[in-house]
């Protein structure tokens, strides 16, 4: 799926105009998350450091089954990202701690002329530490250009699941791979930075267009799910996913890490589809893990 492997573009032909400057206000959003064990056994968010457009609300403590998981919502007061955005996560989940992580709508990428956005996310998951992070999927729209490199940091005897939704555009406008350039960069990593697994992908369709045979063929939708834990509990469930294929969806899986990671890719047409395998996915890794199933979405999502 890659072909352009260079992420330092030259510069744009046509200079961007003042007003899509990188360094004007909400243009550099900024989030960082850090959650620990509180003294009466429940995970606090104990820190929050935000940066406009960034939106995060206050920990909730809605799941019955695991009634010490803080989960938190994001949000981006700012709408769509746009030409220049630059974006930086950083979620860290201390011992102990155990946390869900979610957004609040779709990221939409808008059209742009001169310049891309950049996103930049690291994680990192303290050994006994949890965390669940499920966003809702990413849109591309037509002529976007977004580069986004993700960093997963996870100790040994740590947990985590995470989730990368995408969609070809807005299907509702015709849009169908109408995109740029679509970059995702991957690292799975130990905390002395010993590199477990990475992953490229660099989907750029006016060069090799991605509904070509071997690439995403028919689909529209796709997901990347890493699931990393001790590997007595990778392992069994990584045998419970059974790989296929049909008209329908798609679905593949690699063991990696010594059996302490698993990989899942999936195929679909639709992104409620693909929410729904993936919101699976993590209930059978959070029954593996801690005993219990994920509840039901809430039903405004």
């Amino acid at each position: 799926m890659s072909h352009l492997s260079d992420t330092n573009l030259p510069p744009a032909t046509n200079p961007p105009p003042m007003a899509l400057s990188n360094s004007g206000v909400g243009k550099r959003g900024y989030l960082r998350l850090g959650f620990e064990l509180g003294p009466e056994g429940r995970t606090i968010l104990r820190t929050l450091d935000r940066r406009h457009p960034m939106v995060v609300q206050q920990a909730l403590y809605w799941d019955e089954q695991l009634p010490h998981l803080a989960s938190v919502y994001t949000l981006s007061s700012g709408g769509p990202l746009v030409d220049g955005d630059r974006y930086r996560w950083e979620v860290d989940v201390g011992p102990g701690a155990e946390a869900h992580v979610a957004s609040g709508a779709a990221t939409l990428i808008a059209s742009m002329r001169y310049d891309r956005v950049e996103i930049e996310q690291r994680v990192k998951v303290a050994e006994g530490g949890y965390l669940e992070w499920l966003p809702e999927p990413t849109i591309p729209c037509s002529r976007s250009h977004s580069l986004t490199t993700t960093e997963l940091t996870v100790a040994r005897g740590g947990a985590l699941f995470w989730a990368d939704m995408l969609c070809c555009g807005r299907l509702y406008y015709g849009e169908r791979f109408d995109f740029e350039r679509l970059f995702r960069q991957t690292t799975l990593r130990r905390p002395d930075g010993q590199v477990v697994a990475r992953e490229v992908a660099d989907i750029v369709p006016s060069v090799v267009h991605p509904s070509t045979m071997g690439i995403l063929g028919d689909f529209t939708h796709w997901a990347t799910v890493v699931m990393v834990g001790p590997s007595e509990v990778i392992v069994p469930l990584n045998n419970n996913l059974h790989p296929y294929y049909t008209p329908n969806g798609a679905l593949g899986t690699s063991l990696i890490g010594g059996g302490e990671a698993v990989v899942v890719r999936l195929l679909g047409h639709s992104a409620e589809g693909l929410k729904r395998e993936v919101r699976g996915l993590c209930s059978q890794f959070r029954m593996a893990t801690k005993g219990v199933p994920l509840d039901d979405d809430f039903p405004w999502r």
